[in-house]
């Protein structure tokens, strides 16, 4: 049985991704979608938000991925480092920015996970080059 674990409760992950998913096989199985943390998703500039703009970011990414686990199963995870390090996990689906996909993927590949990035993988040759080298050793 393959784990698969969603970082981001995108649109896509709910409207293309798990419907197809769920026709796949029985051998893989949806387990988990990470929601970014306040770190994550507000980064350098976590310190000059209010705690009421950490909590609204919060509750909106928790209410869109409990949708997903509602429909799907799994379960809600904090954080996308928490996610790509799962024992719980085995594969990672990445449906963030491309900006994102790069860093994302590296961080899961290293954890020893499978990765399916969504298109395009990266935003240059380089990052892209580095994945296929890390996903090779």
């Amino acid at each position: 049985m393959i784990r698969i674990g969603i970082i981001c409760p995108s649109e896509i992950a709910f409207r293309r991704f798990l419907p197809a998913l769920q026709k796949a096989s029985d051998k893989i199985q949806f387990t988990a979608i990470g929601i970014a943390s306040p770190e994550e998703w507000f980064g350098d500039a976590l310190s000059t938000v209010s705690s009421q703009q950490v909590s609204d970011q919060q509750s909106c990414e928790h209410a869109k991925a409990q949708a997903i686990v509602q429909q799907y199963g799994g379960e809600v995870i904090v954080g996308y480092g928490n996610l790509v390090v799962s024992d719980a996990i085995d594969a990672v689906y990445i449906p963030l920015p491309p900006a994102l996909h790069y860093t994302w993927a590296k961080k899961a590949l290293e954890s020893g996970k499978h990765v399916f990035v969504e298109k395009p993988s990266t935003t240059n040759l380089a990052d892209t080059d580095a994945l296929i080298q890390l996903s090779s050793s």
